[in-house]
């Protein structure tokens, strides 16, 4: 019974001691707060570049552009070539408005007709007016390195300054025209880049229009200019990419195939022997000559296609193939009293190139849009002609000859090489490629001319994608 009265009285003590407690202890005045830290909501990154404050812009820049020479000559009889710099001063008007002024000295040595050869110092000047579309729209996504880095359209005037300079900037004169006034304008589509920290890349093209004393000409032609940039602050590193160098490496298509569409100069040298055996006096010889062929130009249109590996990041090996062929046919007539004399010329031609180059890429990043790449190698070419010429008097035939020519020969080839990725994946990209090239084989009196090739085409890349 003890037991049972033991229990409650404990209980009882124990409330009894802590109300006492309560009593006497001070008041617990410490206070906890719980507050939650929210971050701002990250802006897009088109929202997030400033736009560049007036004092940052770049009001204006001096070009050297290296690649004013012609090495290769633009006529079959005729020599011109030359060899200077371009000169170009560059001002903002506006925000998007901005005026070139160039200059282009060159020194030409030129042979009118197989003359005797000449030099001549001559200049081309041009007056350009430009307008930067979408500029700011793209330093907001930090895609412009520069206030004159960006896509545009222009109109240009520009003429010739010399005696013996044969060209505008964007014609070539003959060597026997008038030696007045000649002056082309232009309305051009354009883009101008950085290379690297230092360098530049200027591309147009568009409608154009010569305009001379006595004619004038309309069509269409382009203009490069790749060089320094004088006096200019050096450009900053490139933004952070999306892809670490080894992702890049990983992730960049290896296979790629390609078409393009232009013309490429190659020299070949065949026999210089008389090809008729015997009477070659007989016959009207239209071509390819009395004399044997010797030294041939060959000059390839047809489309040119390519397929090619990457085999590092920046490196890529390519194989192409370049065809034509075709016949040349002439005639002609000689009416006497009774009888009718007759010649006739049939000549075909036959050509093939395998061009084998490396490309090289000056843009890391493969999923930018625009690229350039340094391309150079060597191209055999294969080419035979065969010529069939025969005689009549009143349709009957009286003398018939034929004899065929073939020839193969080597040539080194390089130059740049410009590309458009189109679409989000990039893997169709428009191209533009201008090269020279160089013969191996020396012609008759011991030189080894230099052509040069360009073309506008379209390349597919296989594989993986960002």
């Amino acid at each position: 019974m003890r037991f049972h009265y033991l229990l409650p009285g404990l209980l009882l003590g124990l409330l009894t001691a802590s109300r006492a407690t309560a009593q006497t202890t001070p008041a617990d005045t410490t206070r906890i707060s719980y507050e939650e830290e929210v971050q701002p909501a990250a802006l897009p990154a088109e929202a997030a570049a400033p736009l560049l404050v007036q004092s940052e812009v770049q009001q204006q820049q001096w070009k050297l552009g290296l690649n004013n020479f012609l090495l290769g000559s633009i006529w079959a009889y005729r020599s011109y070539n030359r060899v200077g710099v371009h000169v170009a001063y560059e001002r903002k008007l506006t925000t998007a408005l901005a005026v070139q002024a160039e200059l282009s000295p060159a020194v030409a040595r030129y042979r009118p007709d197989n003359g005797t050869p000449a030099r001549a110092l001559g200049a081309r000047v041009q007056l350009m007016g430009r307008y930067y579309y979408n500029l700011e729209r793209r330093i907001r996504k930090g895609k412009s390195r520069g206030s004159f880095v960006g896509n545009y359209v222009a109109l240009a005037v520009g003429s010739k300054l010399g005696r013996h300079t044969y060209e505008t900037p964007f014609y070539f004169l003959p060597l026997d025209a008038n030696r007045g006034a000649a002056v082309d304008v232009a309305l051009l589509y354009g883009l101008q880049r950085r290379l690297g920290r230092r360098g530049f890349i200027d591309a147009n093209f568009g409608l154009t229009k010569l305009i001379e004393p006595f004619k004038s000409k309309l069509g269409l032609s382009s203009s490069l200019r790749v060089g320094l940039l004088l006096g200019t602050p050096a450009a900053p590193p490139p933004p952070a990419t999306q892809l670490t160098p080894d992702d890049n490496a990983q992730l960049r298509p290896r296979l790629y195939v390609g078409t393009q569409l232009g013309s490429y100069g190659y020299k070949l040298r065949f026999s210089d022997n008389n090809p008729y055996a015997t009477r070659p006096n007989s016959l009207p010889s239209g071509f390819p000559g009395q004399a044997g062929v010797g030294t041939y130009s060959v000059e390839v249109k047809y489309p040119y296609y390519y397929m090619g590996y990457q085999l590092r990041p920046q490196l890529a090996l390519q194989l192409g193939y370049q065809g034509q062929a075709g016949t040349l046919i002439s005639s002609s007539s000689y009416y006497g009293n009774d009888f009718v004399v007759g010649s006739k010329s049939e000549t075909y031609e036959q050509t093939l190139a395998f061009p084998l180059l490396a490309r090289y890429s000056l843009t890391r990043q493969y999923q930018q849009r625009v690229q350039f790449d340094v391309v150079g190698g060597a191209a055999l070419v294969y080419a035979r002609v065969r010529n069939q010429e025969t005689r009549t008097r009143n349709d009957e035939v009286m003398e018939q000859y034929a004899f065929g020519r073939h020839s193969t020969g080597g040539h080194l080839t390089g130059g740049l090489n410009a590309s458009y990725g189109i679409g989000r994946r990039r893997k169709l990209q428009l191209t533009a490629e201008y090269v020279l090239i160089q013969s191996l084989q020396s012609t008759s009196n011991g030189q080894r001319p230099i052509n040069s090739g360009g073309s506008l085409g379209l390349r597919y890349r296989f594989g993986p994608t960002f």
